[in-house]
C-alpha cells in the first residue's frame, strides 16, 4: 500500500494500551459519519464485552491506530454482538458463526483499502477456527458493495436500527464448506 505514510500490516491486538486506542478511534470514526451506532454510549473510549474473547486487528501508521477491525467467534448465534440486528436471520447462520465487527478506518485513511485488507485477516482467521458461516450488519452503502464483491449475500435490512439515517442491512457469507440454499432455493456460496 503506498500511502506516504509509514502504515503497518494488520497486527493483533495483544496490548491493552493498544485496545484502549482502538476504542478511541472507534468514537471518532463514528462520529465522523454523522451519529454514534445506538450500542455504543456517548463516551471517549468504547469497548464491549466481547472485546475480551475477540480477537482484534489493527493498522497502525506513526505508532497510532488508523483502522480496526474486530473478529468474534460464537456456537450459539444467540451469544453473538449486537445480536438485536440479526434477529429474524438466525436460520441463516450455521454456527460456528464469525462476526464481523466493529471496523473501522479514521477518516483521513479512508479509501485506501484498509477495510479489505482487514477484511482478508478475518476470513482467513474465522476458516481457521472452523467457522461454517459469517456475518456482517452495516448501513453504509460503500461497505455493502465491497462485502458483496467479497462474496457475502444481502439477508436484508435488519429489524434494528443502529443509526437514525440509514437502516442497517445484515450480510451472510458460507465459509465452512456447507452449501447454504435460502428460501426460494437460490444457491449462494
Amino acid at each position: 500500500m503506498s500511502s506516504g505514510f509509514p502504515v503497518s500490516a494488520p497486527i493483533i491486538v495483544e496490548d491493552p494500551a493498544v485496545l484502549q486506542q482502538v476504542g478511541r478511534l472507534r468514537i471518532l470514526a463514528w462520529e465522523a459519519d454523522g451519529e454514534l451506532p445506538s450500542f455504543a454510549p456517548r463516551a471517549e473510549v468504547w469497548i464491549d464485552e466481547h472485546d475480551s474473547h475477540a480477537v482484534n486487528w489493527v493498522i497502525l501508521c506513526d505508532g497510532l491506530p488508523i483502522a480496526a477491525a474486530r473478529l468474534c467467534v460464537h456456537k450459539r448465534i444467540s451469544e453473538l454482538p449486537d445480536i438485536a440486528s440479526l434477529i429474524g436471520y438466525e436460520d441463516s447462520l450455521v454456527p460456528p458463526v464469525a462476526a464481523f465487527t466493529r471496523l473501522v478506518v479514521s477518516p483521513a485513511f479512508r479509501g485506501r483499502g484498509l477495510s479489505k485488507e482487514l477484511d482478508g485477516m478475518r476470513l482467513a482467521a474465522a476458516q481457521e477456527e472452523g467457522c461454517r458461516s459469517a456475518v456482517v450488519v452495516t448501513h453504509v452503502p460503500a461497505r455493502m458493495r465491497q462485502l458483496r464483491a467479497a462474496g457475502f449475500r444481502n439477508l436484508g435490512e435488519s429489524h434494528h436500527r443502529t443509526v437514525t439515517f440509514a437502516p442497517s442491512c445484515v450480510f451472510s457469507r458460507d465459509i465452512g464448506g456447507v452449501e447454504m440454499v435460502p428460501e426460494g432455493g437460490d444457491t449462494w456460496l
